[in-house]
């Protein structure tokens, strides 16, 4: 069946959507570009400075849930603009913090804030399209956040070079700022989110197939930044490359993310997401292993570093393959809760940002970074695994269900 043309006004809203993930993805990949002016400032250990992403990731996680509880079933609109808010307040006082104590408690309050945002704005994009391009929307929306690993890292790390890691903060909150003004003159929802008891949160979450599938998402998010973390301090103490050099791998990352999300545009309308998730964990699982083995000095820098630029290309592109995947899938077990599955795997990306950049920072402290790419492989190998178990729980193991499960729109105005 051919796709109907998307209506302009939806896809502006959609755009603006992203642009709120853009913001999101910005607050994790932009401490990334940071943290070695970070690590300089405050003088502290490169696995003390990733306490900044665990903090705000854990806030995140265990907000996302508590919030759909608490203030779900508001206008989604509402509470998109006013996580917006807080995001930008929070960051900005982290700007002019004046102890390393204090910039962690202003993260935990800016991931609080985003735990309203990323759910909430994935919840009205994924209303916005009929079922047959939801998969094609989420990935839309969902580009914010590749679009901010392109944006938010390299800049940051350029702009903690030139100016100090407090103008990158400042920058995350400008970011906040612009998408906070780009929702509040395109997005014209006025939907509700449904209703959740704290009961229903726990029944939703004993269901075997649909644990198992948020398991994927926070162990497979854990593989990715248990590395990428510490991606900087790796590519420079083991593979030979001058700080710019590193922020080239940065963007390089990140430019390449686009065409990933791209791709995942379209592969969504032909492939089942479980189809897509199983090429992604063995790729990833190649991918880990071959920068373990290059983090060897066998071979010579430049080819090593050559090797680990196309390995950060396959990455990028399987990364992005990923998340719209995920969440496709998850939508499609439980296409009655949306908004409350969507928080949910939201809550699983940043507690799995949490854990894998708590296991970084202490696998690089303890064991050394080239010991990050081989706990990213066994990450990503426990999350075949979580895959593997959902499937076998789920009622039906094809996307069909997703087609099947209609799902209300968003009215537009």
């Amino acid at each position: 069946m051919r796709t109907r043309k998307v209506e302009e006004p939806e896809r502006h809203a959609l755009r603006a959507l992203a642009s709120a993930n853009f913001a999101v993805g910005g607050m994790s990949y932009g401490v990334v570009g940071a943290l070695p002016a970070l690590v300089e400032a405050w003088h502290i250990s490169p696995g003390e400075a990733a306490l900044l992403m665990t903090a705000f990731s854990i806030a995140f996680a265990v907000g996302a849930p508590l919030l759909q509880v608490l203030v779900g079933h508001s206008r989604r609109r509402t509470l998109l603009l006013t996580g917006l808010v807080v995001m930008l307040l929070a960051t900005l006082a982290g700007a002019f913090t004046a102890s390393f104590a204090w910039l962690l408690a202003t993260r935990i309050v800016a991931g609080l804030g985003a735990a309203i945002v990323s759910p909430v704005a994935n919840a009205i994009g994924a209303g916005l399209a009929p079922a047959e391009r939801r998969g094609k929307a989420l990935a839309v929306v969902f580009a914010g956040v590749t679009l901010s690993s392109v944006v938010a890292a390299p800049a940051a790390a350029a702009l903690a070079q030139a100016l100090g890691w407090r103008a990158v903060f400042i920058g995350l909150a400008m970011m906040a700022a612009g998408s906070l003004g780009w929702i509040l003159a395109t997005v014209r929802d006025t939907s509700y989110g449904e209703p959740m008891r704290p009961r229903g949160l726990l029944q939703l979450l004993l269901r075997p197939a649909t644990a198992a599938g948020l398991a994927v998402v926070v162990l497979q998010t854990a593989a990715f930044f248990a590395t990428y973390t510490l991606i900087l301090p790796l590519i420079t103490g083991h593979f030979g490359a001058s700080a710019a050099e590193g922020g080239i791998a940065l963007l390089l990352f990140g430019l390449t993310g686009i065409a990933g999300n791209l791709i995942a545009q379209r592969v969504s309308l032909h492939h089942s997401a479980d189809r897509l998730l199983r090429i992604v964990m063995v790729t990833m699982t190649l991918v880990f292993s071959a920068i373990a083995v290059l983090g060897v000095p066998f071979w010579s820098e430049v080819f090593r570093l050559g090797l680990l630029f196309l390995l950060l290309v396959i990455w990028a592109v399987t990364q992005d393959v990923f998340y719209p995947s995920q969440l496709r899938r998850v939508v499609a077990l439980e296409p009655g809760y949306r908004g409350m599955v969507i928080a949910l795997n939201s809550s699983g990306i940043f507690l799995g940002i949490a854990l894998g950049s708590g296991v970084g920072g202490r696998v690089a402290d303890h064991a050394g970074l080239l010991w990050l790419a081989p706990a990213s492989a066994a990450l990503t190998l426990l999350a075949f695994g979580a895959l593997a178990a959902s499937q076998r729980a789920a009622p039906q193991s094809k996307d069909e269900r997703a087609t099947a499960a209609q799902t209300p729109a968003c009215t537009m105005s």
